[in-house]
């Protein structure tokens, strides 16, 4: 039998942690010696409880390897175990990484800069903007995109990548075959068809909140550093930063607005040394990567006319306003209707962004 089969009979044993089977594999010999130890061996190793020994030889003899792939290939579901060559380099290196990994969608691909990218659930028009920004400029040939499919900034960090056929990883926190949250049902088919959807939690699991945490550390420790864009400071995100730190990982974080209570995680983070970060060519520049692509950012180097001119200098890229909030710091000087096609031309100059309930806001500072 192949050895990833044996670790993949050990995840669903689901008897001790990962640090204790590869502490009892090196003992043994080999995880095929392991099935083979008698209870003396084990009895011999401080800290094992006798009915967790009990149950392991117990069960090592009747868990059937044929039914549990045959499970696995009809949700089309494929895995891959710590010892294999595709199993995230970096990863195995972290002190508890996964004996086994399942995924949907293409095969983790190894030969890529992992960048995990997070933040807030509650992402601002700010917190997109940002996203966009960052993401959409990261070479392709250079970099891929891991983050944990939430709403919010995960989300979008996908989006990004996928538009710029940038490869992602969506690390979940429950089984692979459990779309959460289940309004992310079209990303997740999307990165099943670019990208690699990956879990250490037995397909069919669902959600629990102490699985998260667990899925953060993975996040963290496949990538090469870790990006928050916006969080508080009890957000997830800033889990997933220290067990970036945890892991030697580089943390970098994206400056906000101190007022603003989704920033203040990220600018805590960089109060405790994080490297800021405001555009993709930082991180070129922090890791040293030569990057093959110009910067694909948005040039505001464009005409306008005087009334466009006048309608940008009373926005901002933080604060959306409405037509009617336009209006009125114009002192009505420009009429409703024309304000209206004035945003109209600028949306399709790519310069300003409409927001849910009619309020707008720049991409970025023009003047």
């Amino acid at each position: 039998m192949k050895h990833k089969y044996y670790y993949l009979l050990l995840k669903y044993l689901s008897l001790f942690s990962s640090p204790v089977w590869l502490k009892l594999i090196k003992k043994a010999g080999s995880i095929e010696e392991l099935f083979n130890k008698n209870k003396r061996f084990f009895s011999n190793i401080r800290g094992l409880k006798k009915n967790k020994i009990d149950e392991f030889i117990n069960k090592r003899t009747k868990i059937k390897i044929d039914k549990i792939l045959e499970q696995l290939k009809k949700k089309k579901i494929n895995f891959v175990s710590i010892n294999c060559d595709n199993y995230p380099s970096l990863l195995k290196n972290i002190y508890d990484p996964p004996l086994v990994l399942f995924f949907k969608g293409n095969k983790i691909n190894n030969n890529k800069i992992n960048l995990g990218v997070v933040g807030t659930r509650k992402i601002s028009s700010y917190g997109k903007k940002v996203t966009k920004k960052i993401v959409s400029n990261l070479d392709k040939d250079i970099y891929s995109v891991v983050s944990g499919m939430a709403l919010g900034i995960d989300k979008e960090a996908h989006k990004n990548a996928l538009e710029n056929n940038i490869y992602t990883v969506a690390v979940l926190g429950c089984g692979v075959d459990y779309i959460y949250p289940r309004s992310n049902h079209k990303i997740y088919k999307r990165i099943i068809e670019k990208g690699t959807v990956i879990s250490e939690f037995l397909p069919g699991s669902s959600p629990k909140p102490y699985r998260f945490p667990l899925r953060n550390r993975i996040i963290s420790g496949m990538s090469r550093g870790v990006l928050v864009i916006e969080g508080t400071k009890k957000s997830g995100s800033l889990i997933t930063a220290r067990s970036a730190l945890d892991q030697n990982r580089d943390v970098f974080a994206v400056p906000g607005n101190i007022f603003f209570r989704n920033c203040r995680g990220t600018n805590y983070l960089l109060k405790q040394g994080a490297f800021p970060v405001v555009k993709a060519k930082d991180i070129d520049r922090y890791w040293k990567v030569k990057s093959k692509i110009k910067s694909k950012e948005k040039k505001l180097n464009l005409n306008f006319n005087k009334e466009e001119k006048e309608v940008i200098k009373v926005m901002n890229p933080i604060k959306a306003l409405t037509i009617d909030d336009i209006y009125l710091k114009l002192s009505g000087e420009i009429e409703l209707t024309k304000i209206m096609a004035v945003l109209f031309k600028l949306k399709l100059k790519e310069v300003v962004e409409e927001l849910p309930g009619k309020k707008f806001v720049l991409y970025d500072e023009i003047f």
